[in-house]
């Protein structure tokens, strides 16, 4: 049996994925991409800012706020 491709993913405490790794070749680290995030959360747990890399190098930050209400 042969692997050609490989795919990982993690996921934080709060059920957000904060890694994907992508392989198109299992013997070859160079043919990897590592799309990754990291989050900033508020007291509710919910993310107010998220950055997105890909190989380590930032892409996207998202930023987004919550109204609470009692």
């Amino acid at each position: 049996m042969r692997i050609d491709n490989i795919e990982t993913n993690s996921y934080d405490a709060n059920g957000n994925m904060v890694e994907h790794k992508f392989c198109n070749d299992s013997k070859n680290i160079n043919s990897c991409v590592k799309f990754s995030w990291k989050y900033t959360y508020d007291e509710k747990s919910n993310w107010t800012m998220k950055t997105e890399y890909k190989n380590e190098i930032v892409l996207n930050i998202f930023e987004r706020a919550y109204t609470y209400y009692d």
